[in-house]
């Protein structure tokens, strides 16, 4: 999914605080680019706005608790035999049943559910029949899990993978991350202002082309994962760069209102805007 970032609305501010400021237009819009990466990344879901510790916490806790949702939805715990052992009218057979869940007896018990109608069963222990039966569940298109072909129903070893997969939490956002890193610009991290569990991957999914010509300078940032526009919608992208563009407007029109003021207070003022809008 690709953004351009231009100076588009933002021209004629920009030469007066290059002026100003003795930063050229192609320095200012990277500076323009890099917000517009961090917004992006804080309106791809689970969304990040706001203060951004309280945020960056709060989101990674929805988000694993989505991931995790959405693996119940396609892989069960034994707990759904309960309910179809329930479901049977005869005692004998419940217990029957029962016996041999308790003894791990999978294969014949699928055997007698399925005769009994229960439908196609699988019964699944192992990290990779979690990971083949989440992944041919799982919309590519989305990232988000569909309704199960089969009923799968884990006997042992689900919250281990649950946990796991709970950890790529924030991939998504990573790519808009890896973005505002290789826009850079500022010192320190480039990627500041986006939650850690964002940060912490690095898989490649964020790339940027430069076009430097002066005030038609633009930079392209792309965020490679398949489902990019899906959690991050275009309202959501519009919105992205119309907050860069607000915030850094906002910086400069203050910057250049402090030059009016008397020598002595505005070189304080010019620097604490210029730190501000990096």
């Amino acid at each position: 999914m690709p953004i351009t970032v231009n100076a588009d609305n933002l021209t004629s501010v920009l030469l007066q605080y290059a002026t100003l400021t003795g930063k050229g237009i192609p320095e200012l819009m990277r500076s323009n680019a890099r917000l517009c990466a961090v917004e992006l990344a804080n309106r791809t879901q689970p969304f990040s706005v706001g203060k951004a510790s309280e945020a960056g916490a709060k989101a990674k806790i929805a988000g694993e608790t989505r991931t995790a949702n959405d693996i119940g939805k396609v892989i069960k715990t034994k707990s759904r035999l309960d309910e179809i052992f329930a479901a049977t009218e005869s005692d004998k057979l419940r217990a029957n049943l029962a016996n041999l869940a308790a003894s791990g007896r999978w294969d014949a018990l699928k055997s007698i559910l399925q005769k009994l109608g229960f439908g196609a069963i699988e019964f699944v222990s192992s990290t990779e029949s979690f990971k083949a039966a989440h992944k041919y569940n799982r919309s590519r298109s989305t990232g988000r899990t569909k309704k199960a072909d089969k009923l799968y129903i884990a006997t042992s070893g689900l919250p281990a993978y649950i946990k796991e997969i709970v950890k790529r939490v924030g991939l998504s956002k990573s790519g808009w991350a890896e973005c505002a890193r290789q826009i850079g610009g500022v010192k320190g991290d480039g990627a500041r202002g986006i939650p850690a569990f964002a940060k912490r991957h690095n898989a490649g999914f964020g790339k940027v082309t430069e076009s430097i010509a002066g005030a038609k300078t633009s930079f392209t940032l792309i965020n490679t994962i398949p489902w990019a526009d899906k959690v991050c919608r275009p309202s959501e992208q519009r919105t992205a760069l119309t907050m860069a563009k607000t915030k850094m407007i906002e910086q400069m029109r203050r910057a250049i209102k402090a030059a009016a003021k008397p020598k002595s207070d505005m070189k304080s003022v010019i620097s604490d805007e210029v730190a501000k809008a990096a």
